[in-house]
């Protein structure tokens, strides 16, 4: 399953959000760090365990209980630690890697190696290219709490969902260049682009694949228009905003310290 999917089945299930962790693959999966998953790992509470009569449920091969295809459960909420994720209680990334590194089983390796990647990144202290663009394009009433979000190691993940969902109401209208769902297929948008093709960029997204990544203004664009997630792409005095695609389109937004005429 991929993240959509996964996210509509376990709706599907009818489980409260507050009686359940989602523990290692889906965890992965809600954070971007895995493009698919084959089955749910689920810590419930107590309670959600005997309303479900999980007692009553077939078992596998290692003591989780079945109430559903795919679906295995243990009365264990509380035992590990967790984020939010999009609203979703998810195993830290230390707990995930902590069992693996343990199993160490082949398919646990790629897992490893990307954890380790994600929280060697979040040891940085450098945030100057966020706080350069918070203070230049985010309302004046919403900087404060958009840059506590976006500098908190923990809270990053959370700020750039967070921006990407609310970015109309959160930029500084007055900073706006040119806005709209077909922004990149605009000649003048894509003169902008050709004339500044080279100039160095920094992306912020919840896709770890393009989070942190310094790339030409040409390739930043491509890499943000293909990406499934949401992207920002910032420059020395500009900043272009692609939002998560949904439904009902995908807010795009280039915005300029000053006037690119």
């Amino acid at each position: 399953m991929k993240r959509q999917e996964f996210i509509e089945k376990l709706e599907s299930f009818g489980l409260p959000r507050s009686e359940y962790m989602i523990r290692s693959g889906g965890s992965l999966l809600l954070r971007g760090l895995r493009e698919e998953t084959a089955d749910f790992d689920l810590c419930v509470s107590k309670e959600l365990a005997e309303k479900l009569d999980l007692e009553h449920c077939a078992q596998d091969e290692v003591g989780s209980y079945v109430p559903f295809e795919n679906v295995q459960m243990k009365p264990t909420l509380g035992q590990y630690p967790f984020d939010v994720i999009d609203g979703y209680q998810c195993e830290t990334l230390e707990s995930i890697l902590a069992l693996k590194r343990e199993l160490m089983r082949p398919k646990d390796l790629r897992d490893i190696a990307v954890i380790e990647e994600v929280l060697a990144r979040t040891q940085h202290t450098d945030y100057s290219l966020e706080e350069r663009f918070v203070k230049a394009f985010i309302r004046k009433s919403r900087r404060e709490r958009m840059l506590y979000l976006l500098t908190t190691p923990e809270k990053r993940y959370e700020g750039v969902d967070r921006f990407c969902h609310e970015a109309g109401d959160l930029l500084d209208p007055a900073k706006i260049a040119m806005e709209g769902e077909d922004l990149d297929r605009r000649p003048e948008f894509r003169r902008f682009v050709e004339k500044n093709k080279n100039a160095m960029c920094y992306l912020l997204s919840p896709d770890f694949w393009l989070d942190e990544q310094f790339k030409p203004l040409n390739e930043a664009v491509g890499l943000a228009v293909m990406c499934p997630d949401a992207a920002l792409v910032i420059g020395d005095d500009f900043a272009i905003v692609f939002g998560e695609p949904m439904k009902g389109g995908r807010g795009k937004y280039l915005l300029a310290e000053k006037s690119l005429i």
